[in-house]
């Protein structure tokens, strides 16, 4: 998965010991479900800023099958609303439609 990073999401990965103490917790969990993180790039083109992203592991994996419910996890109170439709209603299921907290 490809995610654009703004400066403080940037500042904040890269904050002294956050990614020491991240892949210490992950070596001990290896059946941890945080978002394993493969590299953090920033591309400048021309005369723009630089757009910084990061590439991490599909949390999904690949048995889309058994996923009954996929949820976008911010902390927001603002645009979390996610409409489902009337099966998703009646069997609490939405699959790999995306709901928010």
């Amino acid at each position: 998965m490809l995610k654009t990073l703004k400066p403080e999401e940037f500042d904040i990965l890269f904050e002294e010991g956050f990614l020491k103490s991240y892949f210490r917790h992950l070596a001990k969990n290896p059946d941890s479900l945080l978002s394993r993180y493969l590299g953090v790039f920033s591309i400048k083109i021309n005369r723009q800023s630089p757009l910084i992203f990061m590439i991490t592991e599909n949390m999904l994996g690949t048995d889309f099958g058994a996923i009954k419910k996929c949820y976008d996890l911010k902390g927001s109170l603002h645009g979390r609303l996610t409409k489902i439709d009337e099966y998703a209603q009646i069997t609490g299921e939405t699959g790999l439609k995306v709901l928010k907290d």
